[in-house]
């Protein structure tokens, strides 16, 4: 919209007249200053912090073991944990060297097993390449077939094609049975051996659960140590129980088969009184201030009669000194 000159004058007027207007203060409430809430004191003292005490024990394969008295002053609870598995390491070592010496004894004795089954597999595996090439001669040689046995399984071959029919069917049922029954017979051996083996096995680790007993490891590391070689006790607890074994074979009901325990508490029983003896008399050895005090002889006054005569007697060596005094006393008398 537009306006004319004299309205907008008049505008300006107004707008003059509103800015000269008086302010009029309005009165304004005071305001109460706000105190700061209190500060509470910690009337509460600090809990002192616990003191940190080492545990000096430690287990190592379901054995307890503790630090030496050398080392416990070192230990603090920053080097704790290090400490700890440094001496496991150490407490675990032996058995580990143990069950290493056993595992490289067995491996000996698997080696040569090994080498032979090798060998056979390559012989077979030649034997088999004969067959394929048809070279008979060679395979009977090497199998060191006499040539009449080569000559008699050929007239059979030769007989059985001339057989008639009903023949023929039993003479293939005889040869499947007979077949049968050595397949048989080693599939019984296979699994004789395998429960053999099984059997050993299961006996080897009852005996390793015996010797780990404190006290019959502690007779088997001196008796290893007398005989001078590793496993020397374990060795004298098999042939302990293969002695038995050997002299009860005759006896009605069978031989007594020893179990691995029954085996170490025969070994122990046997060795082990002579061994603490020797023990303890290395202790009583070792004590100091503890020497062996002879007894001193309770001093003798002699008999001596009134006279002139030494209480010392003479002795007689001969028959003749022997009259002699027997003639003097009767002289005397």
């Amino acid at each position: 919209m537009t306006l004319t000159l004299e309205e907008l004058k008049a505008k300006a007027r107004e707008d003059e007249g509103a800015q000269e207007a008086p302010q009029v203060d309005t009165p304004q409430e005071e305001v109460p200053p706000v105190e700061p809430p209190p500060v509470l004191e910690n009337t509460q003292e600090e809990a002192p912090e616990e003191e940190w005490t080492p545990d000096y024990n430690f287990k190592v394969l379901d054995k307890e073991h503790s630090f030496p008295e050398y080392v416990r002053p070192i230990i603090t609870k920053e080097n704790y944990d290090e400490m700890k598995d440094v001496y496991s390491r150490a407490y675990g070592l032996p058995h580990v060297k143990e069950r290493a010496q056993r595992y490289e004894e067995e491996l000996k004795n698997v080696k040569p097993l090994a080498e032979k089954y090798t060998q056979q597999n390559q012989s077979l595996e030649y034997l088999g390449g004969l067959l394929n090439k048809g070279d008979f001669a060679t395979f009977a040689e090497e199998l060191k077939i006499p040539k009449e046995a080569v000559i008699k399984y050929a007239l059979d071959l030769v007989q059985y094609d001339d057989l008639p029919a009903d023949q023929k069917k039993d003479y293939d049922m005889r040869r499947n049975d007979s077949r049968r029954l050595s397949e048989l017979e080693r599939k019984n051996q296979f699994l004789q051996q395998q429960y053999t083996q099984n059997t050993v096995q299961a006996r080897m680790n009852q005996l390793d659960q015996s010797l780990s007993v404190d006290s019959v490891k502690s007779l088997a590391e001196q008796f290893d140590n007398r005989q001078g070689r590793q496993g020397a006790f374990r060795d004298e607890v098999i042939n302990r129980a293969a002695l038995v074994e050997m002299q009860t074979q005759y006896q009605p009901g069978g031989p007594t088969i020893l179990t691995p325990q029954q085996a170490v508490d025969e070994v122990v029983k046997l060795y082990g009184p002579a061994f603490e003896q020797q023990v303890n008399a290395k202790a009583d050895q070792s004590r100091p201030g503890q020497q062996a005090i002879q007894p001193k002889e309770k001093p003798v006054i002699p008999v001596v009669k009134a006279g002139h005569k030494s209480p010392a007697r003479k002795t007689i060596t001969s028959l003749d000194e022997l009259r002699a005094i027997q003639q003097a006393k009767l002289q005397e008398g």
